[in-house]
Protein backbone atom coordinates (compact mmCIF):
# COMPACT_ATOMS: atom_id res chain seq x y z
CA UNK A 1 0.00 0.00 0.00
CA UNK A 2 1.44 3.50 -1.18
CA UNK A 3 1.19 6.15 1.65
CA UNK A 4 2.66 9.59 0.85
CA UNK A 5 2.09 13.23 2.91
CA UNK A 6 0.27 15.18 1.04
CA UNK A 7 2.28 18.46 1.98
CA UNK A 8 1.58 22.23 0.44
CA UNK A 9 5.14 23.74 1.37
CA UNK A 10 8.93 22.37 0.07
CA UNK A 11 10.03 22.88 4.07
CA UNK A 12 7.39 20.07 4.73
CA UNK A 13 8.50 17.84 2.09
CA UNK A 14 11.65 17.66 3.79
CA UNK A 15 10.32 16.43 6.79
CA UNK A 16 11.00 12.90 8.00
CA UNK A 17 8.01 12.61 10.03
CA UNK A 18 5.54 12.75 7.86
CA UNK A 19 3.52 9.96 7.11
CA UNK A 20 -0.10 8.96 6.56
CA UNK A 21 -2.01 9.34 9.30
CA UNK A 22 -4.81 7.43 11.60
CA UNK A 23 -7.93 8.27 13.59
CA UNK A 24 -6.59 7.44 17.12
CA UNK A 25 -8.85 7.93 20.05
CA UNK A 26 -7.16 9.22 22.81
CA UNK A 27 -8.19 6.27 24.72
CA UNK A 28 -10.30 6.18 27.68
CA UNK A 29 -9.32 3.46 30.39
CA UNK A 30 -12.27 0.90 30.42
CA UNK A 31 -12.77 -2.26 32.35
CA UNK A 32 -11.69 -6.05 31.45
CA UNK A 33 -11.49 -6.63 28.77
CA UNK A 34 -8.78 -4.26 28.12
CA UNK A 35 -7.15 -3.14 24.23
CA UNK A 36 -4.31 -5.87 23.78
CA UNK A 37 -0.73 -5.40 25.15
CA UNK A 38 1.07 -1.82 23.72
CA UNK A 39 4.11 -1.75 22.02
CA UNK A 40 6.40 1.78 21.79
CA UNK A 41 8.01 3.61 18.94
CA UNK A 42 11.46 5.44 18.32
CA UNK A 43 10.81 9.29 18.93
CA UNK A 44 10.85 11.30 15.91
CA UNK A 45 10.79 15.30 15.74
CA UNK A 46 7.67 17.39 16.13
CA UNK A 47 6.11 18.97 12.69
CA UNK A 48 6.10 22.14 13.58
CA UNK A 49 6.62 24.61 10.86
CA UNK A 50 5.74 28.46 11.50
CA UNK A 51 4.38 29.08 14.69
CA UNK A 52 1.69 25.58 14.09
CA UNK A 53 1.65 22.28 14.00
CA UNK A 54 0.37 21.17 11.23
CA UNK A 55 -0.48 17.90 8.72
CA UNK A 56 -1.91 16.94 5.79
CA UNK A 57 -1.64 13.07 3.79
CA UNK A 58 -2.64 11.45 1.43
CA UNK A 59 -3.08 7.64 1.39
CA UNK A 60 -4.57 5.98 -2.32
CA UNK A 61 -6.24 9.23 -3.31
CA UNK A 62 -8.28 9.72 0.09
CA UNK A 63 -7.02 13.10 1.40
CA UNK A 64 -7.19 14.54 5.01
CA UNK A 65 -7.27 17.76 3.77
CA UNK A 66 -4.58 20.28 5.61
CA UNK A 67 -4.57 20.75 8.90
CA UNK A 68 -2.94 23.53 11.48
CA UNK A 69 -3.36 23.94 14.81
CA UNK A 70 -1.68 26.52 17.77
CA UNK A 71 -1.11 23.69 20.43
CA UNK A 72 -0.23 20.15 20.26
CA UNK A 73 -2.77 19.17 22.05
CA UNK A 74 -5.27 19.92 19.74
CA UNK A 75 -3.12 18.05 16.84
CA UNK A 76 -2.95 15.08 18.48
CA UNK A 77 -6.52 15.30 18.80
CA UNK A 78 -6.91 15.78 15.19
CA UNK A 79 -5.03 12.73 14.56
CA UNK A 80 -7.18 10.57 16.18
CA UNK A 81 -10.61 11.75 15.26
CA UNK A 82 -11.65 9.62 11.93
CA UNK A 83 -14.49 12.62 11.29
CA UNK A 84 -12.37 15.33 10.70
CA UNK A 85 -9.88 13.74 8.24
CA UNK A 86 -12.61 12.21 6.28
CA UNK A 87 -11.96 8.88 7.04
CA UNK A 88 -8.67 8.95 5.27
CA UNK A 89 -5.42 7.41 5.69
CA UNK A 90 -5.97 5.71 9.64
CA UNK A 91 -2.79 3.77 9.56
CA UNK A 92 -0.84 6.88 8.97
CA UNK A 93 -2.27 9.18 11.53
CA UNK A 94 -1.96 6.02 14.19
CA UNK A 95 1.80 5.73 13.30
CA UNK A 96 1.94 9.64 13.78
CA UNK A 97 -0.10 9.85 17.01
CA UNK A 98 1.78 6.84 18.49
CA UNK A 99 5.53 9.28 17.34
CA UNK A 100 4.19 12.22 18.87
CA UNK A 101 1.75 12.17 21.33
CA UNK A 102 1.64 9.57 23.74
CA UNK A 103 2.55 10.66 26.63
CA UNK A 104 3.80 13.76 25.54
CA UNK A 105 5.99 12.55 23.14
CA UNK A 106 8.27 10.34 25.54
CA UNK A 107 6.66 7.20 24.30
CA UNK A 108 6.42 5.63 27.58
CA UNK A 109 2.45 4.67 27.50
CA UNK A 110 0.59 2.54 25.50
CA UNK A 111 0.44 3.10 22.02
CA UNK A 112 -2.74 2.61 19.63
CA UNK A 113 -2.64 -0.65 17.34
CA UNK A 114 -2.29 0.35 13.82
CA UNK A 115 -4.25 -2.67 13.03
CA UNK A 116 -7.20 -1.52 14.14
CA UNK A 117 -8.16 -4.07 16.80
CA UNK A 118 -10.64 -4.86 19.21
CA UNK A 119 -11.34 -7.75 22.12
CA UNK A 120 -13.92 -9.41 22.94
CA UNK A 121 -14.24 -12.07 25.72
CA UNK A 122 -17.53 -14.35 26.06
CA UNK A 123 -18.71 -15.67 29.62
CA UNK A 124 -21.46 -18.27 30.24
CA UNK A 125 -22.56 -19.63 33.59
CA UNK A 126 -25.04 -22.73 34.32
CA UNK A 127 -27.02 -21.07 37.14
CA UNK A 128 -29.25 -24.56 37.78
CA UNK A 129 -28.71 -25.55 41.32
CA UNK A 130 -26.11 -28.05 41.07
CA UNK A 131 -24.90 -31.00 43.60
CA UNK A 132 -21.09 -31.53 44.97
CA UNK A 133 -20.01 -33.50 42.27
CA UNK A 134 -21.30 -31.35 39.44
CA UNK A 135 -19.20 -28.88 41.01
CA UNK A 136 -16.25 -30.93 41.02
CA UNK A 137 -16.35 -32.01 37.38
CA UNK A 138 -13.86 -30.31 35.48
CA UNK A 139 -15.19 -31.22 32.17
CA UNK A 140 -18.28 -29.42 32.76
CA UNK A 141 -17.58 -26.16 34.94
CA UNK A 142 -20.48 -23.78 36.16
CA UNK A 143 -18.24 -20.76 34.42
CA UNK A 144 -16.74 -20.37 31.25
CA UNK A 145 -14.94 -18.11 29.37
CA UNK A 146 -13.33 -17.77 25.61
CA UNK A 147 -11.11 -14.82 24.51
CA UNK A 148 -10.72 -13.42 21.22
CA UNK A 149 -8.05 -10.90 20.14
CA UNK A 150 -9.42 -9.01 17.20
CA UNK A 151 -6.94 -7.63 14.28
CA UNK A 152 -8.62 -5.86 11.28
CA UNK A 153 -7.57 -3.56 8.55
CA UNK A 154 -10.57 -1.32 8.60
CA UNK A 155 -11.21 -1.47 4.77
CA UNK A 156 -13.74 -3.97 4.98
CA UNK A 157 -16.64 -5.43 7.00
CA UNK A 158 -15.33 -8.62 9.09
CA UNK A 159 -16.95 -11.00 10.96
CA UNK A 160 -15.34 -13.13 13.61
CA UNK A 161 -16.15 -16.36 15.74
CA UNK A 162 -16.05 -15.57 19.44
CA UNK A 163 -17.40 -18.97 20.79
CA UNK A 164 -14.39 -21.07 19.31
CA UNK A 165 -15.12 -24.70 21.21
CA UNK A 166 -17.38 -23.63 23.53
CA UNK A 167 -20.29 -25.73 24.98
CA UNK A 168 -22.66 -24.86 22.14
CA UNK A 169 -25.63 -25.16 24.15
CA UNK A 170 -24.84 -21.46 25.72
CA UNK A 171 -25.32 -20.91 22.00
CA UNK A 172 -22.96 -19.15 19.03
CA UNK A 173 -21.34 -15.85 19.15
CA UNK A 174 -19.49 -13.37 16.67
CA UNK A 175 -18.54 -9.83 16.39
CA UNK A 176 -18.79 -7.89 13.02
CA UNK A 177 -16.80 -4.93 12.29
CA UNK A 178 -17.73 -2.40 9.41
CA UNK A 179 -15.78 0.18 8.01
CA UNK A 180 -16.33 3.60 7.81
CA UNK A 181 -17.96 4.70 4.77
CA UNK A 182 -17.59 8.59 3.90
CA UNK A 183 -19.55 10.34 7.15
CA UNK A 184 -20.64 7.14 8.47
CA UNK A 185 -18.65 6.33 11.57
CA UNK A 186 -17.11 2.07 11.76
CA UNK A 187 -19.45 0.49 13.49
CA UNK A 188 -19.58 -2.57 15.54
CA UNK A 189 -21.94 -5.60 16.01
CA UNK A 190 -22.42 -8.58 18.59
CA UNK A 191 -24.52 -11.43 17.34
CA UNK A 192 -25.52 -13.93 19.61
CA UNK A 193 -28.01 -17.46 18.57
CA UNK A 194 -29.20 -19.58 20.81
CA UNK A 195 -31.94 -22.51 20.81
CA UNK A 196 -30.75 -24.21 17.72
CA UNK A 197 -30.73 -20.72 15.99
CA UNK A 198 -34.74 -20.07 17.17
CA UNK A 199 -33.48 -17.31 19.12
CA UNK A 200 -31.02 -14.50 17.73
CA UNK A 201 -30.16 -11.13 19.34
CA UNK A 202 -28.17 -8.34 17.64
CA UNK A 203 -26.56 -5.43 19.62
CA UNK A 204 -25.33 -2.91 17.42
CA UNK A 205 -23.00 0.45 18.47
CA UNK A 206 -20.44 2.44 17.18
CA UNK A 207 -16.77 1.36 17.29
CA UNK A 208 -14.56 3.27 19.88
CA UNK A 209 -15.90 2.11 23.41
CA UNK A 210 -16.91 -0.99 24.89
CA UNK A 211 -19.98 -3.04 24.05
CA UNK A 212 -21.68 -5.73 26.00
CA UNK A 213 -24.77 -8.31 25.34
CA UNK A 214 -26.20 -10.47 28.46
CA UNK A 215 -29.08 -13.27 28.08
CA UNK A 216 -30.41 -15.04 30.81
CA UNK A 217 -32.96 -17.56 30.12
CA UNK A 218 -34.49 -18.52 33.52
CA UNK A 219 -36.02 -22.04 31.46
CA UNK A 220 -32.79 -23.07 30.61
CA UNK A 221 -31.17 -21.82 33.88
CA UNK A 222 -27.98 -20.13 31.14
CA UNK A 223 -26.31 -16.54 31.61
CA UNK A 224 -24.21 -15.87 28.26
CA UNK A 225 -22.59 -12.78 28.36
CA UNK A 226 -20.68 -11.02 25.02
CA UNK A 227 -18.34 -8.12 25.85
CA UNK A 228 -16.54 -6.33 22.82
CA UNK A 229 -14.16 -3.48 23.37
CA UNK A 230 -13.15 -1.72 20.40
CA UNK A 231 -9.78 0.38 20.26
CA UNK A 232 -10.97 4.25 20.81
CA UNK A 233 -9.65 5.12 17.80
CA UNK A 234 -12.39 4.46 16.25
CA UNK A 235 -14.52 7.32 18.81
CA UNK A 236 -16.12 10.04 16.99
CA UNK A 237 -16.46 13.76 17.86
CA UNK A 238 -18.47 13.77 20.99
CA UNK A 239 -21.95 15.12 20.78
CA UNK A 240 -24.44 16.85 23.24
CA UNK A 241 -25.68 13.90 25.59
CA UNK A 242 -27.81 15.92 27.38
CA UNK A 243 -31.18 14.85 25.52
CA UNK A 244 -31.61 11.18 25.01
CA UNK A 245 -33.98 9.56 22.34
CA UNK A 246 -35.37 5.95 22.33
CA UNK A 247 -37.11 4.53 19.54
CA UNK A 248 -39.05 1.32 20.32
CA UNK A 249 -40.54 -1.07 17.78
CA UNK A 250 -42.62 -4.41 18.59
CA UNK A 251 -44.06 -6.87 16.10
CA UNK A 252 -45.61 -4.77 14.09
CA UNK A 253 -42.83 -3.09 12.16
CA UNK A 254 -45.36 -0.35 10.41
CA UNK A 255 -45.63 1.56 14.01
CA UNK A 256 -43.02 2.85 16.74
CA UNK A 257 -43.16 4.91 19.34
CA UNK A 258 -40.72 7.74 20.20
CA UNK A 259 -39.31 8.89 23.98
CA UNK A 260 -37.04 11.22 24.95
CA UNK A 261 -35.31 11.70 28.28
CA UNK A 262 -33.27 14.85 29.74
CA UNK A 263 -30.54 14.26 31.68
CA UNK A 264 -27.81 16.36 33.78
CA UNK A 265 -24.77 13.89 32.76
CA UNK A 266 -23.82 14.08 36.49
CA UNK A 267 -26.36 11.89 38.39
CA UNK A 268 -26.78 8.19 37.55
CA UNK A 269 -30.74 8.41 36.37
CA UNK A 270 -32.78 5.19 36.09
CA UNK A 271 -36.00 5.08 34.32
CA UNK A 272 -38.29 2.94 33.21
CA UNK A 273 -39.25 3.38 29.31
CA UNK A 274 -42.40 2.71 27.10
CA UNK A 275 -44.44 1.65 30.33
CA UNK A 276 -47.92 1.91 28.59
CA UNK A 277 -46.42 0.31 25.00
CA UNK A 278 -44.59 -2.37 25.60
CA UNK A 279 -45.78 -5.91 27.26
CA UNK A 280 -42.12 -6.30 28.87
CA UNK A 281 -40.45 -4.01 30.93
CA UNK A 282 -38.11 -1.95 29.51
CA UNK A 283 -35.75 0.16 31.71
CA UNK A 284 -33.12 2.84 30.38
CA UNK A 285 -29.74 3.59 33.30
CA UNK A 286 -28.05 6.64 31.78
CA UNK A 287 -23.93 6.36 33.89
CA UNK A 288 -21.96 9.62 34.23
CA UNK A 289 -18.67 9.61 32.95
CA UNK A 290 -16.51 8.27 35.97
CA UNK A 291 -12.96 6.66 36.54
CA UNK A 292 -11.84 8.01 32.43
CA UNK A 293 -15.21 6.25 31.22
CA UNK A 294 -17.23 8.14 29.05
CA UNK A 295 -20.74 8.34 29.62
CA UNK A 296 -22.75 4.82 29.52
CA UNK A 297 -26.17 4.04 29.08
CA UNK A 298 -27.89 0.82 29.48
CA UNK A 299 -30.48 -1.14 28.98
CA UNK A 300 -32.44 -3.80 30.75
CA UNK A 301 -35.46 -5.93 29.05
CA UNK A 302 -37.19 -8.11 31.88
CA UNK A 303 -39.80 -10.94 30.78
CA UNK A 304 -38.93 -11.37 27.35
CA UNK A 305 -40.83 -14.08 26.06
CA UNK A 306 -41.89 -14.28 29.65
CA UNK A 307 -38.72 -16.25 30.42
CA UNK A 308 -35.55 -14.24 29.23
CA UNK A 309 -33.86 -10.80 30.68
CA UNK A 310 -31.75 -9.02 28.14
CA UNK A 311 -29.26 -6.21 28.98
CA UNK A 312 -27.12 -4.30 26.86
CA UNK A 313 -24.31 -1.53 27.29
CA UNK A 314 -22.17 0.79 25.78
CA UNK A 315 -20.70 4.23 25.37
CA UNK A 316 -24.33 6.97 25.21
CA UNK A 317 -21.74 8.99 22.46
CA UNK A 318 -21.62 5.93 20.23
CA UNK A 319 -25.65 4.90 20.36
CA UNK A 320 -26.90 1.36 21.22
CA UNK A 321 -29.24 -0.71 19.04
CA UNK A 322 -30.55 -4.05 20.27
CA UNK A 323 -32.59 -6.34 18.28
CA UNK A 324 -34.40 -9.60 19.03
CA UNK A 325 -36.22 -12.12 17.17
CA UNK A 326 -37.76 -15.36 18.13
CA UNK A 327 -38.56 -17.81 15.39
CA UNK A 328 -40.56 -19.73 17.58
CA UNK A 329 -42.68 -17.30 19.65
CA UNK A 330 -42.67 -14.70 16.91
CA UNK A 331 -41.27 -11.95 18.85
CA UNK A 332 -39.71 -8.93 17.40
CA UNK A 333 -38.17 -6.34 18.97
CA UNK A 334 -35.98 -3.59 17.94
CA UNK A 335 -34.96 -0.45 20.76
CA UNK A 336 -32.69 1.98 19.80
CA UNK A 337 -30.74 4.51 22.16
CA UNK A 338 -28.30 7.50 21.84
CA UNK A 339 -27.90 11.26 21.88
CA UNK A 340 -30.77 13.03 20.47
CA UNK A 341 -28.60 15.85 19.02
CA UNK A 342 -27.88 15.08 15.15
Amino acid sequence: MKISAGFFVTSLLSMTTMIACSNGGGGSSAPAPVVPTATTVPTTNTPFVNGHFTYQFTQNGCDTGRKDFTTKADYCQALTNDALNNNCAREGRVMMFNNQCVNLGTNAGPTLNIMNSARCVMNVSDTADRTLLQNLNPFNPRNRQMIREIFWDGHRDRTFDIMGSMVQSYGRAKFTMRAAQGATPAEGVIGLVQNNGEDSYLVRSNLGSQMTLTVQDQSSQKLSQVVCLSDSSFKRPKKDLRQVRCVYKGEDSRSSRDESIGWDLHSVTERHIFAHGASEEITLRLKPAAAGLDERIELELKDIDGDKTLRTESSLNEGLELRFDSRETGSNIVLSCGAASK
